[in-house]
């Protein structure tokens, strides 16, 4: 809908030959787009087209993927759902191929799409009062800790996502390395054009950050990101072929999945993304009854392989407790604080 009534605007103003300072916005959504899987690769027309001309953010996150963690244990570094989950057989192996082939085939289709979308505002002359932007709502895991395919989880596959931007004053050809969430759009694309931001909107515009013409300035960061879910209590997909009982409340218990649940009725975590200073961290509290804690430094371990979240030291497990607890209650620009 947002596609569709901007293109229209834009074509009735070049139409009645009316020339409008405020620019056109343009948001492209897709639906599990995977960062960490080389997600953007299919979209080579899209990269080229966006990023030549304007900027690639390589830290965006969704504020609320749809991970599903649930009871965690002390016996090992990942919560149950992973800890439980036994080598992948080679038929589901085969599965999650199959998977990764239809979705790049798909990807294909929208890169052919964004160059549609190019020519058509070349056409009316809007392309240069027009900004473009491109993300996803959530990762996707297609294999990763043993877990086929969906995106229930607190790790850089499930809350990483691409984010392109290419528009008016927006740096051509810029790596962005300043975190945002997808909460910081929506100031953002308001600022673009012109409105106020609402007091109430927990997002940060960027706006100023992506427009600094120093290379040190832009990639500055000091920031915590919020990344939350809460339990589904959705058992509908439960089989009855696979382990356990519905009463268990699982969800995703399917044979094409081998029975990889999920715990769609417990699972709640809250997780900080912690780019302050030089730190590269995620920190995440579980809402079970073990209280699990699950922390990584993406520095040192990119993969998520070693849970350091018993190795920090108790100020910093308090200091991430109290973010935690600031960033879950807080409301318009009390979310802005820089900690």
């Amino acid at each position: 809908m947002i596609l569709y009534i901007s293109i229209l605007f834009c074509i009735d103003q070049t139409i009645g030959f009316i020339q409008s300072p405020v620019p056109n916005v343009l948001l492209l959504l897709t639906d599990d787009q995977d960062v960490e899987l080389h997600g953007l690769h299919p979209l080579q027309k899209t990269t080229e087209l966006l990023t030549e001309y304007g900027t690639k953010f390589t830290n965006a996150y969704t504020s609320t993927p749809l991970c599903c963690p649930a009871r965690a244990s002390l016996l090992t570094d990942k919560h149950w759902l992973v800890r439980t989950a036994k080598r992948l057989p080679n038929s589901t192996v085969l599965t999650v191929d199959k998977y990764f082939q239809k979705r790049w085939e798909t990807l294909l289709a929208v890169d052919e799409m964004m160059v549609a979308i190019i020519t058509l505002l070349k056409k009316y002359q809007c392309l240069d009062n027009t900004y473009i932007i491109y993300t996803s709502d959530n990762g996707y895991h297609l294999g990763q800790f043993a877990q086929p395919f969906d995106k229930r989880q607190p790790y850089q596959t499930d809350i990483k996502v691409p984010l392109l931007i290419r528009g008016p004053d927006v740096p051509g050809s810029i790596l962005m390395n300043f975190a945002v969430s997808l909460v910081d759009l929506m100031p953002t694309i308001l600022e673009w054009v012109g409105l106020s931001v609402p007091n109430y909107v927990d997002g940060r515009s960027f706006k100023d950050e992506l427009l600094q013409l120093h290379p040190a300035k832009r990639q500055s960061q000091h920031r915590v990101l919020l990344v939350e879910y809460w339990g589904e209590g959705n058992d509908e997909t439960y089989n009855s072929e696979c382990p356990g009982k519905q009463t268990d409340h699982l969800a995703q218990c399917t044979l094409d999945a081998d029975c990889h649940c999920q715990d769609a009725w417990n699972n709640t975590y809250t997780c900080i993304r912690d780019f302050r200073y030089k730190l590269d961290r995620i920190y995440c509290e579980f809402y079970d009854t073990e209280n699990f804690i699950e922390a990584y430094d993406l520095i040192q371990d990119p993969y998520q392989l070693k849970n350091i979240g018993y190795e920090l030291l108790p100020s910093e497990r308090t200091l991430y407790g109290f973010l935690i607890g600031n960033l879950t209650v807080c409301a318009g620009k009390s979310c802005h604080i820089n900690y």
